[in-house]
C-alpha cells in the first residue's frame, strides 16, 4: 500500500484519536519502562507493574520485590499531551528507582517504631536553643508517660518529615545522574505536586489544622525552595518554618540516611508548640463525652455520686493540664494526688467494708464488672479520638508524602556504610530519553491502525469486484468468497522471512538474464549531437560543432503478469506447495525488480457436494497490482486444502488482468492436475477450460500453465503452446521467470 497524502492525513488523524489506554497499557510501553528501570538500577530491579487507580492519590510504590506505578494518578492525568503524560510516568519511575537505589526502608521502619514506643531513634536530638531544650524535656515527659495521642501525632509527623527529606534527596540524586526524561519527568511532577497544595491563606480560611498548614509549607519549600504565600500573610506559622528552612537545606544532600533522620527529629523540636496544641485539643475532645454523660445522670441517689465524680474529673483535668503545660510539675502533682488518695482511701476502705457487709458479695462483683466495662469503653473512645485526629491531619496533607497503607516496607538491598551497593555500580551520568521511542511507537501504531482500516476497505472493494464479475454455467451457481489476510502472527512473519535467502539466491543466479530487461528502463544520455536540449560541456570546443546532448528516457517493459496458484489438497503431495510458494515469491520479486505489475491469487473449494449450489470457491488475494509490504507474507502463508474449480478462478483473475492498460498480458497458472470439483471434472471441465482460454485470447491475454502433476497430457491438450512441462519441481522457481522473459523479449 503506497504512502500517499491521504494515508499521511489519516495517520495524523489516528494519532490524535489514540487513547491513553492504547499507549500506556501496550506491551511496548511496559517493556520500555522495564528496560528503563533496569538502566536506572544497574539491572537489580526486574519487575515493574502498572495499575489503574484514578481514585487513589499515590503515583508509585516501591518495595523489596518490585516497583508499582499508577498510570492514572492525578498528577499524570493533569498533563494535557501524551508526551507530557509519558514524561510524568517516567518521572514517577525515576523517583521510585531512586528509593530502590538509595533509601533504607528497614531503617525507616525502626525510626517510626521508636516513636510508637516512646523513644528517639537513632538518637535524641541535640537542642541548640533554650526553647528547643524545653521542648525536648516536654516531649520526653510524654514519652515517659506513654501518652497515646502524643506518640501517635509525633510518629505521624516524623513519618511525613522524614519522607519529605528522603524524597528530595533521592530526586536530587536521580536528576544529577539521569538527564533527559528522568530529570524532566521528576521536575514537572514536583512542580505539579506543589501546585496542588493550597496557598497559606486558603489553608487558613478552609480550617486547616495548624500542624497540617506548617507541614504543607515545609513540603512546598523542600520541593521548590519557596512557599505559596502570594497573599503576603506574615507571622504565625511562618516563624517555625523559618527555623526549619536551614535544617532542610543542610540535609537534602546528606548521603547518610541517619543524618536525615536526626534532622527530622530536630525539626520536631522546632515545631513542638504547634503539635502540643493539637494534642491538648484532642484531650479536650476526649473529655467532652464523659462530662456530658455524668451531667445527664438523673435521680437523687446519684447526686452525691455525680458530685464526687465531677470533683474527681475536675481534679483529673487540672492534673492533665498541669502535665501538658509544664512536665516539671508532673511528679509533684502525682505526689500530692497520692497523699490525698491515701488519706481518703482509709476512710473509704472503712466505709467500704461496712457497705460490703450490708450489701453482700453479689453487689461487689457487679460493681467490678461495671468498672471494667467503663475502662474498656474509655480506652475505645480514646483510640477512636486519636484515629479521628490522624485522619483529619492526613486529609489536609499531600498524599504523595504520606505513608502508603499496606505497603511492604522491607529493606530492598543490604547497605554498607549507609550507601546502597547499587550506588557503586551506577554511572555518574547517563542520558535516558523515552520521548523519541514513544513518538516512534505512536507513529507506528497509528500507521498500523490506518493500514488495517484501509485494508478492510480494500477487501470490501475486492469483494464487490468479485460480486460484479460475470460467471456463466455452473460457475455462477457456486458461492464465491474472497479472502485477504490483514493481520499476521509472529510465526507467520518469521516464516515469510525464512524464504528471503532462497529468493535472493535464485534472483542472483537469474541476474544475467534479468539485466537486459532492467536496462530497458534506465534513462540514457545521447551525446555529441549537432542539436539537442542540453549542452555537452565536455565537447564545447569540438571543431565539428557536436556540442549538444539529449536525455533519452527508455520505455518501460509494457507487460502485466497474473499468477494463479492451485491450492487444492493434492498440492500437499511431493512437496508441490512448497515449490509453488517459492516460485510465486521469486516471480513476485522478479516482476517488482523489472517494474512489471504482478497479481497473485490462490484458489480452492471447500469440498465436494452433490449439488453445485452448496459448493464454495475461495479466492485468496495474495498480491494485487498495487504492491503491499505484506504481500510476501501472504504468499509464504499459502496452505493447501479442498478441491479445485479452475474455471471460476481463471474467469475472475482474467477479468482483473483484462482491465490493465499494458500491451502484453500474461496469465500464469500453476496446477498439479485436472480440475476436480462438484459436477466439474472430465470432459465437461476440459471443454469449459478450452472455452475460457479462447475468450482470454480474444482479450489479448496469453495464458501459460505450469503442469507439475500427473495430468500433463490433458493439460497440454487444453492450453497447447501455453503448456509448460515442469518435471523437476526444484527447477520451477527458475523456469517460470525465464519463460516470461521470452515473451517480454518478443
Amino acid at each position: 500500500m503506497e504512502r500517499d497524502g491521504t494515508f499521511r492525513e489519516l495517520v495524523q488523524e489516528e494519532k490524535r484519536k489514540l487513547t491513553n489506554e492504547e499507549i500506556f497499557e501496550s506491551a511496548f510501553y511496559k517493556e520500555m519502562l522495564l528496560n528503563v528501570a533496569g538502566e536506572l538500577t544497574g539491572g537489580t530491579l526486574k519487575k515493574v507493574e502498572l495499575v489503574k487507580l484514578p481514585e487513589s492519590g499515590w503515583a508509585g510504590k516501591c518495595n523489596a520485590r518490585r516497583v508499582l506505578l499508577n498510570i492514572e494518578n492525578s498528577i499524570t492525568a493533569s498533563f494535557p499531551s501524551m508526551s507530557l503524560k509519558s514524561d510524568s510516568i517516567t518521572g514517577v519511575l525515576g523517583h521510585e528507582c531512586g528509593h530502590w537505589n538509595f533509601s533504607d526502608f528497614r531503617l525507616r521502619e525502626k525510626y517510626l517504631e521508636g516513636f510508637k514506643r516512646g523513644e528517639w531513634y537513632l538518637r535524641a536530638p541535640k537542642p541548640e536553643t533554650k526553647e528547643e531544650a524545653e521542648h525536648l524535656e516536654e516531649i520526653n515527659g510524654y514519652f515517659e508517660q506513654k501518652h497515646e495521642a502524643a506518640l501517635a501525632l509525633l510518629a505521624e509527623t516524623a513519618s511525613f518529615i522524614q519522607n519529605m527529606l528522603e524524597d528530595v534527596y533521592v530526586e536530587r540524586k536521580m536528576c544529577e545522574r539521569y538527564p533527559g526524561s528522568i530529570r524532566r519527568g521528576i521536575k514537572q511532577n514536583r512542580i505539579r505536586n506543589v501546585e496542588q497544595i493550597p496557598s497559606l491563606k486558603v489553608q487558613m480560611e478552609n480550617g486547616y489544622k495548624p500542624a497540617a498548614v506548617l507541614l504543607n509549607l515545609m513540603a512546598q519549600y523542600s520541593l521548590t525552595g519557596t512557599v505559596n504565600n502570594w497573599e503576603n500573610i506574615t507571622g504565625g506559622l511562618l516563624e517555625p518554618l523559618a527555623l526549619a528552612k536551614p535544617v532542610i537545606d543542610a540535609v537534602v544532600a546528606a548521603e547518610d540516611a541517619g543524618i536525615r533522620m536526626d534532622a527530622a527529629n530536630r525539626i520536631l523540636l522546632m515545631i513542638w508548640k504547634v503539635l502540643l496544641e493539637e494534642i491538648q485539643e484532642t484531650e479536650r475532645e476526649r473529655q467532652k463525652p464523659q462530662e456530658e454523660e455524668q451531667q445527664n445522670q438523673p435521680g437523687e441517689d446519684g447526686r452525691q455520686e455525680n458530685q464526687s465524680q465531677r470533683e474527681e474529673q475536675q481534679g483529673q483535668r487540672k492534673k492533665e493540664e498541669e502535665q501538658s503545660g509544664d512536665p516539671k510539675s508532673q511528679q509533684e502533682g502525682q505526689r500530692n494526688e497520692q497523699e490525698k488518695e491515701g488519706q481518703s482511701g482509709k476512710s473509704q476502705s472503712q466505709q467500704g467494708v461496712k457497705q460490703d457487709r450490708r450489701e453482700g458479695t453479689p453487689n461487689q462483683q457487679e460493681g467490678a464488672q461495671e468498672q471494667q466495662k467503663g475502662q474498656e469503653e474509655t480506652q475505645q473512645n480514646n483510640a477512636e479520638e486519636i484515629q479521628r485526629m490522624l485522619k483529619q491531619l492526613r486529609e489536609q496533607l499531600p498524599e504523595f508524602l504520606l505513608e502508603k497503607d499496606g505497603e511492604d516496607v522491607e529493606g530492598n538491598l543490604k547497605r554498607t556504610g549507609g550507601i546502597s551497593k547499587v550506588n557503586r555500580i551506577l554511572p555518574k551520568e547517563q542520558l535516558v530519553e523515552t520521548r523519541d521511542l514513544l513518538m516512534e511507537y505512536i507513529q507506528n501504531a497509528a500507521e498500523e491502525h490506518v493500514e488495517k482500516e484501509l485494508e478492510e476497505r480494500f477487501c470490501m472493494e475486492l469483494s464487490r469486484e468479485l460480486s460484479e464479475t460475470e460467471f456463466d454455467g455452473d460457475h455462477s451457481k457456486v458461492r464465491k468468497v474472497l479472502k485477504r489476510e490483514i493481520t499476521f502472527s509472529r510465526e507467520r512473519l518469521f516464516g515469510g522471512d525464512l524464504y528471503g535467502e532462497q529468493v535472493r539466491e535464485i534472483m542472483r543466479r537469474m541476474k544475467p538474464r534479468l539485466l537486459p530487461v532492467l536496462s530497458c528502463q534506465s534513462p540514457h544520455m545521447e551525446r555529441n549531437l549537432f542539436f539537442g536540449s542540453q549542452m555537452n560541456y565536455q565537447a564545447l570546443y569540438d571543431p565539428g560543432k557536436r556540442i549538444f546532448c539529449n536525455l533519452e528516457v527508455r520505455k518501460k517493459v509494457n507487460t502485466a503478469v497474473a499468477l494463479l496458484v492451485d491450492m487444492s489438497g493434492s498440492m500437499q503431495d511431493h512437496n508441490r506447495m512448497e515449490q509453488a510458494r517459492l516460485c510465486a515469491l521469486c516471480l513476485y520479486e522478479f516482476c517488482r525488480s523489472a517494474g512489471i505489475p504482478i497479481l497473485i491469487y490462490g484458489h480452492h473449494t471447500d469440498k465436494l457436494y452433490k449439488r453445485v449450489q452448496n459448493e464454495t470457491v475461495y479466492l485468496h488475494s495474495l498480491a494485487e497490482f498495487d504492491p503491499d509490504y505484506h504481500d510476501k507474507y501472504r504468499i509464504a502463508g499459502m496452505k493447501a486444502g479442498g478441491c479445485n474449480r479452475d474455471g471460476a478462478a481463471i474467469i475472475f483473475v482474467g477479468e482483473k488482468l483484462a482491465k490493465r492498460p499494458e500491451k502484453l498480458k500474461l496469465l500464469v497458472l500453476i496446477s498439479d492436475g485436472f480440475p476436480n470439483a462438484t459436477c466439474y471434472r472430465g470432459e465437461k471441465a476440459e471443454a469449459d477450460l478450452r472455452r475460457i482460454r479462447e475468450k482470454l485470447e480474444k482479450k489479448r491475454i496469453t495464458m501459460l500453465t505450469a503442469a507439475i502433476g500427473e495430468d500433463k497430457e490433458t493439460i497440454q491438450r487444453i492450453y497447447k503452446e501455453g503448456f509448460l512441462d515442469i518435471s523437476d519441481l526444484e527447477q520451477l522457481p527458475y523456469l517460470l521467470p525465464r519463460q516470461i522473459l521470452k515473451y517480454i523479449r518478443r
